[in-house]
């Protein structure tokens, strides 16, 4: 789901002028929403001063005798890989790296604004690709390769301590030299929790660096503190970072959340306690790069009607879309005469005309070609009814426009979980063309929740589309310890049409034998055996074709070693399987086999001569054969029968020669095994 945010309160708004629980429900002010941006850009400011260089810290810290790297060198590596998952994620988005405390300046200047010395820019704010980031593998290589020397003479660090509000200074014109589109944040990485010390002027420092924190939270920067602690000190936040970030101690019990505030008590932004400790984010840093985010785009932007009086400006969002691989372009490798980059690779456009079958003419797809539908059984021009492809346009959207019209209201009761047959949508006002909309959608929303209601409309996203009849679910704003958890809006369900529903059929409608008291019970074991507390989570279950698939594209950019072994966590756990119900399910399977009536059931018809042969079961008893089968690679010894078998047993596909099957079989035994041991 997209991020958005509101102000507070319940609904998902709050008036201007006070707390949302202190405005009179009937003052006309006005409501604020928070548009979701669309692109991400994120400048890691790193520090590079003599203790970023001289700490040591495993490379690895759940490998035994990992290589021992600089905390430098361990922030730019998570700098590396965020980078390197934003080509899978989001490759829309913007990176850049900024060092501070460095003996050199090489910062350029935004505009009119004059760079502030002791920083140097590593990466420039752009677009993620490949070539800067294999830059920043290279540096890294050769800093293992050469050790803390590296980096330390590349970046040297500075004798003094950097002020802090100028390296934020750099950083905030860096970004907005990038444009003022999109998010920004400024991921901020140091292990030096008091850098002003005992100085004169410490107080004049922090008040200087906090005026800047909130002077770059008001133009919408926001922070994300990486404050590194070691083994042998904990870093303080007391001393200097507390008050910038809102980041202090987990034990203390005095901070929950926090507001900056100006000299004229005017709030520069409100915060909640933000997770600040470099070391578990460093590791999130690390997670899987298969876990792709989807972008979040409006794909329709339509209005929204009640009655003939009102209407209201909503865009539209997919709330679940399939995840793919992306349609690959085809490109041709062309000779270039330099010496460094021999071949370049162009991309095929491809064309497509319409020609008629008789002539050979070429036909306008527009102008020329009808579309036709056949009545009756002759296949001939006279039983065509054929339609221009304007009609047919006009015929489809029966003149509707695209819109969400209301046409009433309903108690949530009577929306049955059966009707929900396509993915849902979720819309949020705008008042780019209806001014107000953002207020009224509000109040809208607010008084459909309260009383339990849901809209019934008639739903037409775009242009030329089918409309259909949709349920509109308002749904308020949920927020928790971390902010908010769900946005406010409302869900679009597009209902069926009378069309669109199927009864079961008779025979299993009517013939269906109802099990009795113990077999219920013994079913109701076996769930209870496998319930778990905790709601299913989708994003601890990547796509595994997925997951390999960009693995391999980030191998082959970076000249890595292609990964051959594909990590599935779908795979069903049978041995924790076996363990908690193994006997429950056993115990279950005798009640329906010992069944009188499932024994003295009719049987089906005898087999005719043209029937086939039912293929050979395979069931969980026949697991220990095919394991020792496996371990002596006679997999190939079962017949073509039972393979397929073995196949549907383990839901895999069935398809090809006994050669692919023998091949699957025993890809998936391997894998088995592998997860067995881990």
């Amino acid at each position: 789901m997209p991020a958005w945010r509101s102000n507070g309160g319940s609904s998902g708004f709050r008036r201007k002028g006070g707390p949302a629980e202190d405005a009179d429900e009937d003052e006309d002010e006005l409501l604020e929403w928070d548009l979701p941006n669309t692109r991400d850009t994120v400048l890691w400011l790193i520090d590079a001063g003599t203790k970023m260089h001289e700490t040591m810290i495993p490379l690895n810290s759940e490998e035994k005798n990992s290589k021992q790297v600089s905390l430098l060198h361990k922030a730019l590596q998570a700098a590396y890989s965020f980078q390197r998952s934003k080509l899978v994620n989001s490759p829309a988005d913007h990176c850049g790296i900024l060092l501070f405390n460095t003996k050199e300046t090489k910062v350029q200047n935004a505009g009119k604004n004059v760079a502030y010395p002791n920083s140097i820019t590593v990466q420039n704010i752009s677009q993620v690709s490949v070539p800067p980031i294999s830059d920043l593998k290279d540096d890294l290589q050769d800093s293992l390769d050469n050790g803390p020397s590296y980096f330390q003479t590349k970046y040297a660090p500075n004798d003094k301590q950097s002020r802090i509000h100028h390296a934020l200074g750099n950083a905030e014109a860096m970004l907005f030299n990038t444009g003022k589109a999109g998010a920004k944040r400024i991921f901020f990485v140091t292990c030096e929790d008091d850098p002003m010390g005992d100085k004169k002027g410490k107080t004049e420092q922090h008040r200087l660096a906090l005026e800047k924190v909130k002077s770059m939270t008001r133009k919408g920067i926001e922070f994300e503190p990486f404050l590194i602690s070691t083994d042998e000190k904990e870093f303080d936040t007391a001393h200097f970072y507390g008050d910038l970030f809102c980041a202090y101690a987990d034990d203390d019990e005095n901070f929950g959340s926090g507001s900056l505030t100006n000299e004229d008590g005017d709030s520069a932004g409100s915060y909640l306690r933000r997770p600040w400790n470099a070391t578990t984010k460093f590791d999130h840093l690390e997670g899987d790069v298969g876990a792709r985010e989807t972008p979040k785009r409006v794909i329709f932007s339509i209005p929204l009607f009640i009655g003939s009086q009102l209407t209201m400006g909503i865009k539209g969002y997919c709330t679940v879309i399939k995840a793919t691989k992306g349609l690959p372009v085809r490109v041709k490798a062309m000779d270039r005469e330099d010496e460094d980059d021999p071949i370049v690779y162009k991309e095929v456009v491809t064309e497509t005309a319409l020609t008629c079958v008789d002539t050979g003419k070429e036909l306008d797809k527009d102008r020329d070609v009808d579309i036709a539908f056949n009545f009756g059984s002759e296949n001939n021009m006279r039983s065509k009814v054929r339609f221009s492809p304007g009609e047919m346009r006009k015929l489809r959207s029966f003149g509707q426009l695209p819109s969400i019209r209301i046409i009433g209201f309903k108690p949530r009761s009577e929306l049955h979980f059966y009707e929900n047959v396509k993915h849902a949508y979720f819309i949020y006002p705008s008042d780019a063309q209806w001014q107000n909309s953002q207020r009224a959608f509000g109040a809208l929303l607010e008084s459909m929740a309260s009383k339990d209601k849901i809209a019934i409309a008639i739903f037409a996203p775009r242009t030329f589309v089918i409309p259909c009849f949709a349920a509109l679910i308002p749904q308020r704003e949920e927020r928790g310890s971390e902010g908010q958890t769900e946005p406010p809006g409302m869900y679009v369900v597009p209902l069926p049409y009378a069309d669109d529903i199927r009864e079961a059929p008779a025979k299993h409608r009517d013939n269906q034998m109802q099990a009795n008291d113990e077999q219920i019970e013994s079913a109701g074991a076996i769930v209870k055996a496998f319930t778990r507390n905790a709601a299913f989570n989708p994003d601890f279950f990547p796509n595994p074709s997925l997951n390999h698939h960009y693995k391999v594209l980030l191998a082959v950019a970076f000249n890595d070693e292609t990964p051959d072994h594909v990590e599935d966590k779908t795979i069903p756990n049978y041995n924790l399987i076996k363990k908690r119900a193994g006997h429950l399910i056993e115990s279950w399977n005798d009640l329906v086999d010992h069944d009188k009536r499932v024994i003295h059931a009719p049987k089906p018809a005898s087999s005719t001569a043209g029937t086939k042969r039912s293929a050979p079961e395979f069931s969980h008893e026949d697991e220990p054969e095919l394991k020792k089968f496996h371990q002596d690679g006679n997999v190939s010894k079962y017949t073509v029968a039972k393979l397929k078998s073995i196949c549907e047993y383990y839901r895999l596909p069935k398809d090809g020669v006994k050669a692919d099957l023998t091949k699957r079989v025993e890809e998936y035994m391997a894998k088995a095994d592998v997860k067995k041991e881990e």
